[in-house]
């Protein structure tokens, strides 16, 4: 794919946040939409792309440090473990890069990568824990990798696609399926610990869980397609509580702040803070599209990303809209869409859309942000559809 901007625009290209000008610390542009998050070692971030490169950039000014292709899109975020960045591909392979040179240490198949439909964005993203490597991939399984040499301890099979960044808690692994289910299994040898059969809606039976959950308190906390929230006891899988939003899946990360759970929605376009011990909503925020990608806090504010290619900041305490920062694709292509304020969809304009293909199409010319943004000294670093890396200063 070719990037929709020239090189050079964005020296010129400020932006008004809050009545102030903003213009980004630094952009780098890649060969192709960057849907990944960033990472960090000392001054160096490191993200993948759809064009199958993953960068290592220079945290200060965004200067290419080097770049290494491998075998396919590069949708998750990676994990680090000593001299090497682990990170998963649209072919199915783990990948394991030195860090300071980008030179391949191992790969490891683990079979065939697919994606369920066309809102199925992200592949598993590794963690490290107790000196292993466990990611998922979309041939249902979930795999332990010893990251010295790339060798397979074990898989765990479902019965669906795994595309989520597992969590842990009490030395066990914790990850949602496309199956519907959400296990609990032993990080020691991949024994079932307990597993949660998610409710299901009426044209969502499985209620497939996407994205990533969250550890509070001995509560996971995880977002799935059947329109929940669900919070469950770590210990036995049983449900503590549940919260419905209507008509919209919740497929995106859980991001927990103390007591306080954060999270967008899908086609009802909110933004929600609730109180991850009774799942109550602490305040509701609009946003124009869907929401995807995870969220930061930083210093009171809560930043995520919207399809419409701007980057929102909320206030913590009370979900006013603080902050936004809006691409140079949102700012040429909003209109193709949304109203004249940018604020929600024109119903007149969804009339010429007879296919979703040219609907999503346009969609993503507004710089989509499915990155979830890193906080880097004081800068967010997040990437966009357009295939833009940005560095914003929020500090």
């Amino acid at each position: 794919m070719k990037n929709i901007f020239f090189t050079g625009l964005f020296t010129f290209f400020v932006f008004i946040v809050n009545g102030q000008s903003v213009r980004p610390t630094w952009t780098f542009e890649a060969g192709g939409p960057v849907l990944s998050s960033a990472v960090s070692v000392g001054n160096s971030l490191f993200i993948g792309s759809d064009d199958g490169y993953m960068y290592c950039l220079n945290g200060q000014n965004g200067k290419l440090n080097w770049k290494t292709k491998v075998d396919g899109a590069i949708r998750c975020e990676p994990a680090i473990y000593e001299d090497v960045i682990i990170f998963s591909t649209a072919q199915g392979t783990l990948y394991a890069l030195n860090l300071k040179k980008g030179d391949v240490s191992w790969k490891f198949t683990m079979g065939q990568e697919q994606q369920k439909d066309m809102w199925d964005y992200f592949y598993s993203s590794p963690i490290v824990y107790n000196g292993d490597v466990f990611v998922g991939c979309g041939n249902g399984k979930l795999y332990s990798i010893d990251p010295e040499n790339g060798k397979k301890n074990f898989e765990f099979a479902t019965d669906g696609i795994v595309h989520v960044k597992p969590v842990v808690y009490k030395d066990r692994i914790y990850f949602g399926s496309y199956d519907g289910f959400f296990y609990g299994i032993n990080a020691s040898d991949g024994s079932l610990a307990w597993k949660f059969d998610t409710h299901g809606q009426e044209y969502f039976k499985k209620g497939a869980v996407q994205n990533n959950a969250a550890v509070v308190d001995g509560s996971i906390l995880f977002g799935s397609r059947d329109f929940k929230v669900y919070s469950l006891d770590a210990d036995n899988g049983s449900e503590q509580w549940n919260m419905h939003e209507k008509g919209s899946w919740v497929s995106a990360p859980i991001t927990i702040d103390g007591k306080a759970a954060y999270f967008g929605t899908s086609d009802s376009h909110n933004f929600y803070k609730l109180n991850s011990r009774d799942g109550k909503v602490m305040w509701q925020a609009k946003v124009p599209l869907n929401i995807f990608g995870g969220a930061t806090v930083v210093g009171g504010v809560i930043y995520v990303g919207c399809l419409d290619g701007c980057l929102y900041g909320f206030s913590t305490d009370n979900g006013e809209r603080v902050f936004q920062f809006k691409t140079p694709a949102n700012k040429m292509n909003a209109n193709l869409l949304l109203n004249e304020s940018g604020e929600k969809i024109d119903r007149e304009k969804l009339k010429k859309y007879k296919t979703g293909d040219k609907f999503y199409g346009d969609i993503y010319s507004m710089g989509s942000i499915f990155s979830t943004p890193l906080h880097f000294q004081d800068k967010l670093v997040f990437g966009s559809y357009e295939g833009v890396i940005y560095a914003i200063s929020v500090e």
